[in-house]
């Protein structure tokens, strides 16, 4: 049985394209510019390996400076918000 109470309690909120994008770039703000692969873990609970072939595959953008993953913020952010489409 659900609660009740839990859904009188929400407050609706219109996201619009700018509100939507200010959210994310305040709940990203304190990573770096580049994002490792570890960065990228953090934030959505993907394990290192899944995130690692993503990359690798080219369906999330990067770059590879060494032997390390690097995938820019506003790349990875959009990614998130699904704007970028695979070619």
């Amino acid at each position: 049985m659900s609660n009740p109470g839990l859904f009188h309690t929400a407050r609706m909120v219109q996201v619009t394209p700018h509100t939507k994008q200010k959210e994310t770039s305040e709940m990203f703000g304190d990573y770096p510019e580049l994002l490792t692969v570890a960065d990228m873990h953090n934030i959505t609970g993907l394990s290192e390996r899944t995130i690692r072939a993503e990359l690798t595959s080219g369906a999330l953008p990067g770059c590879r400076i060494g032997r390390r993953l690097f995938t820019p913020k506003k790349a990875f952010i959009e990614f998130v918000n699904g704007r970028l489409v695979n070619e």
